[in-house]
């Protein structure tokens, strides 16, 4: 973590409520991993017109790196240092760098209302165009010959930095750097409601659901992943027929 920068250092021009030097070293890791250490409430920030300065405003309850704690807050930072730092906007920076490499031009971004893209939520994209993102994940950052995403990125992202507590899944849950990584090997982008690219490097697979789901049945579509889809793509027919 050391060789991350301090996040609040890229806000120069801010001061910050609370400040002390556990949210000093809160790193760019902490916010991907959803460990930063402070208090969130997600009613508090989206009724406030600058998400940013609500986040890192926020009392650090626990030292950053050692819980994690699920924060769109966290996320929405992370989009504000994109910002700050490339001088696009998110949404912009995502369509010159990621979406248009991969063919994807229908895209729609919220924003707040600071006009920071929300980083926790809001992106949507078709199927299709879903798959392509986990498929440049299966094949380490590349497509049709390019190297889109350094491959060391792609493994420091779907490495197990953090275990979730409580998962709504029946099974061990992991934070990557945004991805979610399940105990058995898949890795998987979970979007609200039932929105999942799932990356199964093991069986060299990538299946994409979209769906409108309570929390009761969060699981339902990994479920069906697990039990029914990866063992079809697994086993022989031979086998099946048995």
């Amino acid at each position: 973590m050391s060789s991350f920068r301090g996040s609040l250092h890229f806000f120069p021009e801010r001061t910050f409520e609370n400040d002390d030097a556990l949210k000093q070293s809160i790193a760019l890791e902490h916010l991907l991993t959803m460990s930063s250490g402070l208090a969130w409430d997600w009613d508090e920030m989206v009724s406030t017109r600058d998400w940013v300065q609500y986040v890192l405003d926020q009392l650090m309850y626990i030292e950053p790196g050692v819980e994690f704690y699920y924060s769109s807050g966290n996320a929405h930072v992370l989009s504000a240092i994109i910002q700050e730092t490339s001088g696009l906007n998110s949404d912009d920076f995502a369509q010159q760098y990621l979406f248009d490499p991969l063919g994807i031009a229908e895209t729609t971004w919220q924003k707040a209302i600071d006009g920071i893209a929300k980083g926790g939520w809001g992106l949507k994209m078709t199927p299709r165009d879903m798959a392509k993102l986990g498929y440049l994940y299966l094949k380490q950052g590349r497509w049709d010959g390019r190297q889109i995403i350094p491959a060391g990125w792609i493994e420091a992202t779907t490495t197990r930095h953090i275990q979730v507590p409580e998962p709504l899944e029946p099974w061990d849950l992991y934070m990557g750097y945004l991805w979610w990584l399940h105990e058995d090997g898949p890795y998987a982008a979970h979007g609200m409601k039932g929105q999942f690219i799932y990356v199964i490097p093991e069986s060299d697979l990538v299946v994409v659901f979209t769906g409108d789901i309570p929390d009761a049945k969060f699981a339902k579509p990994q479920l069906l992943i697990r039990d029914y889809i990866i063992p079809a793509v697994t086993t022989t027919p031979a086998t099946r027929r048995r």
